[in-house]
């Protein structure tokens, strides 16, 4: 979707695969430069990429609502030097996601030699989650790299809102639930956080050194 508006009342996007030699972006659907994306129910499962968001891309500048729906068992898997950044959903630089319920699960962001994080979901502009379900990502280390933000990744140039919903049952080195890096900003205003049994250390949450 380039420039345009995107409104999915239901169905289903299934099993894309976009080429896992560089690091593309946008398994399942990609917003660029300025678009909407409208998601009313409907699921959007089994994607994967080599670059970020193998569920949905929210490009620089876009919009992404989701009203209910699922976003469940995409992928990144990314083998080289490049990156692996939301299995889930990748939100890009200046450009906001929306959670109205929903469920995002079951998703995973595995990388090589290069950067990366966020199984459920990875923030560089702002995610606001009104209620709903983020549970069962994760994110892993593959190689030598660790892996950050098991359910949502919060970039230094990031900001999560929360307004209820759950996170849960997510699984990473670094954040079970929630990993957010240098001065990435964060709000909870209610809801559930919980992650599975930590590797090393950040348990549900991890803050990084200047948040």
């Amino acid at each position: 979707v380039d420039g345009r508006n995107f409104i999915m009342n239901g169905g289903t996007i299934k099993d894309s695969v976009v080429d896992h030699s560089s690091s593309w972006f946008g398994g399942g659907v990609d917003i660029l430069r300025g678009s909407s994306f409208v998601m009313n129910d409907g699921i959007i499962s089994g994607n994967s990429c080599s670059g970020g968001g193998a569920g949905i891309n929210v490009g620089e500048n876009s919009t992404f609502i989701m009203n209910g729906g699922y976003i469940s068992n995409n992928s990144i898997r990314d083998k080289g030097m490049g990156t692996g950044f939301g299995g889930g959903v990748f939100v890009g630089k200046n450009a906001t996601f929306t959670m109205n319920n929903g469920t995002i699960m079951n998703n995973m962001a595995s990388y090589g030699n290069g950067y990366g994080g966020g199984g459920g979901v990875y923030v560089n502009g702002t995610f606001t989650m009104v209620d709903g379900s983020i549970k069962n990502n994760i994110c892993e280390k593959d190689r030598s790299v660790r892996g950050d933000g098991g359910g949502v990744y919060v970039s230094g140039i990031g900001e999560f809102v929360m307004h209820g919903g759950t996170i849960s049952e997510n699984k990473a080195v670094l954040g079970g639930a929630i990993y957010s890096s240098d001065f990435a900003n964060i709000t909870l205003n209610g809801g559930t956080i919980s992650s599975k049994k930590k590797k090393k250390n950040g348990g549900a949450i991890y803050l990084g050194g200047n948040d």
